[in-house]
């Protein structure tokens, strides 16, 4: 339930606070006092689209948050799984959204920040909002689909037949695309025989490419590599005018020796002299092997770069690592087995075709019993419910459908949908879309509510103008079921009618003034003597006198009355 909403630079709204209570809440007010703008802010803040057009002019940011307590287990279970804290201490939960004048947004729930996606998921286990627009929506019959599920109860079967869909769709797409033509086949079969080719002439090998920059680093400085080595060994080895190093060292040893042999003290120098000996032999072996093995003749260059052309090209046309050109050539085989063994493969995948098919059109007809099962049922409880809204010799039908031959399955099955209505006796029943008056169609739509009632799980309802194109003893018929549904939950109303405010267990106005040369909107809860003004308001209009009063406190009373029947009820 909603129990606190706090509105800051929405509009022309600069600031309020409204508390919000169990049963049935009513906002009035005279038209474009704001009543709108509170459900528009209601929306943002679990997770509607917020225009930065909604940010009140000259301010940086707006500003919506509300509280809701007494919270459907499933919200608790989307907390969890999300890894939100949890309500603390009076059961609380907390959202809020803000929206700058740049378009930037910053959500948070229980004061963690969260996405807008988020806030949305959430909103709707926490407040369902008719909108003026949920009415036009029903002369869409491709609503009425949707609707006729939720009161069937359809989804664990709709969810089993969307992935029997799914699968026969990825299975007629894989049959569909190796039913190309002969032509078509062979040109794709000759490009996929080349690219495999062209690959495999190449011979590469995992890291070849890297291992020639080195070289080819090396070859460029050969010059100087060569050099550079030659003169080492020289220095190790000595020549014709000079020993080595190696030699030297050599001689050192053997001297140290025989002076080891005379003084027990240098045997440690004797012994060191002989590591180093032996490690320049070392050294000297293996710089004359790298100068013996380096090739440096003046073609091996130019076979490196030949190798890294021929490499580079096929980055160009199949990868941009050698892993990945070799994935392609694997890729390209694959499928040219696929093709050439067509004929087989397209036989396998028909039979697959033809059992995903009658898999999917057998679920299609369970769907199609459990619909038209509930379709009966659902038009009788909508024809009771507008009959107490004064629509007493309504027909309304659940039309459903099922679709044959090519093309019959789709998304949701093999039905179409449709409700039909004739307002009066007499008539046959027609789509909503050619008969439906407004007033006709808010209370279609609040009668489908009461249905479908059961099977929504959002904690609170919240309707703007429900009673469009309604009076008279339709009003108070539409005042009495609103009376009715707020009996076991939490109703938000936005209401002109007089009939409809008299039910109301929380008045709430909302009524538009000045400050400081600027349009402001207030918001005020009613006590008792409010009510009665307010209700006179829209009684009377501008001629509001004490008869008119003495008429707005007896429709208070008559509403009162009918409430205290619903409880001991």
């Amino acid at each position: 339930m909603l129990s606190m909403l706090h509105i800051e630079n929405i509009a022309v709204i600069a600031s309020a606070d409204i508390v919000f209570e169990e049963g049935l809440n009513l906002l009035t007010g005279e038209t474009g006092a704001g009543k709108s703008i509170i459900l528009d802010a209601l929306g943002a803040v679990i997770g509607r689209r917020a225009s930065k057009d909604l940010v009140r002019t000259g301010a940086h940011c707006a500003r919506v948050s509300a509280v809701f307590d007494k919270l459907p287990a499933l919200v608790y279970d989307f907390l969890e799984e999300n890894r939100f804290a949890g309500p603390e201490g009076d059961g609380g939960l907390f959202l809020s959204r803000e929206v700058s004048a740049d378009g930037r947004n910053i959500c948070r729930i229980n004061n963690r920040p969260a996405t807008v996606a988020l806030l949305r998921q959430l909103g709707a286990l926490l407040l369902h909002i008719h909108g003026q627009h949920d009415s036009q929506a029903l002369l869409d019959a491709s609503t009425h689909l949707s609707a006729l599920d939720r009161f069937a109860g359809t989804a664990a079967r709709l969810s089993a037949y969307r992935q029997a869909y799914e699968k026969l769709k990825s299975c007629d797409r894989r049959r569909l695309a190796l039913r190309m033509d002969e032509e078509e086949k062979a040109r794709r079969i000759l490009h996929l025989q080349y690219a495999a080719d062209d690959i495999g002439a190449a011979c590469l090998l995992p890291g070849e490419d890297q291992e020639l920059l080195s070289r080819r680093r090396l070859l460029q400085n050969a010059e100087r590599l060569t050099e550079a080595l030659g003169e080492a060994c020289a220095c190790l080895a000595g020549d014709e005018q000079a020993e080595g190093a190696r030699s030297l060292l050599s001689q050192a040893a053997r001297a140290m020796a025989d002076a080891a042999a005379l003084h027990g003290d240098l045997t440690e120098l004797h012994r060191r002299l002989c590591d180093l000996s032996f490690a320049t032999e070392d050294v000297s072996a293996s710089l004359e092997q790298l100068l013996d093995e380096f090739d440096a003749s003046p073609g091996a260059l130019d076979e490196v770069e030949e190798r890294l052309d021929v490499i580079y090209r096929l980055k160009r046309k199949y990868g941009a690592t050698i892993d990945e050109i070799l994935r392609h050539r694997e890729a390209c085989q694959g499928e040219l087995e696929a093709l050439q063994q067509s004929e087989r493969t397209l036989a396998a995948l028909e039979a697959e075709y033809a059992q995903a098919c009658e898999e999917a059109t057998a679920l299609a007809g369970e769907l199609h019993g459990e619909r038209a099962k509930a379709a009966a049922t659902m038009a009788e409880r909508v024809c009771g419910e507008l009959r107490d809204l004064e629509m007493k010799q309504v027909r309304f039908e659940v039309e459903v459908n099922s679709r044959d031959g090519e093309g019959a399955l789709r998304k949701d099955g093999s039905d179409d949908v449709r409700f039909l209505l004739a307002a009066n006796a007499g008539e046959e029943p027609k789509p909503l879309s050619r008969i439906a008056s407004g007033g006709e169609l808010s209370r279609v739509m609040l009668a489908l509510c009461n249905v479908l009632l059961d099977n929504n799980e959002a904690g609170a309802m919240v309707f703007d103008e429900i009673d469009a194109g309604v009076s008279g003893r339709a009003a108070g018929r539409v005042a009495e079921k609103l009376g009715r549904l707020s009996r076991g939950r939490q109703v938000l109303c936005v209401t002109h009618l007089p009939q409809i405010a008299a039910m109301a267990d929380t008045h709430i106005r909302v009524e538009k003034g000045s400050a400081h040369g600027r349009t402001v909107t207030n918001v005020q809860t009613l006590d008792p003597p409010g009510r009665i003004e307010e209700i006179s308001r829209l009684l009377g209009g501008l001629n509001v006198t004490d008869t008119v009063r003495r008429s707005a406190s007896e429709q208070i009373k008559a509403a009162d009355s009918y409430k205290k029947g619903l409880e001991i009820s």
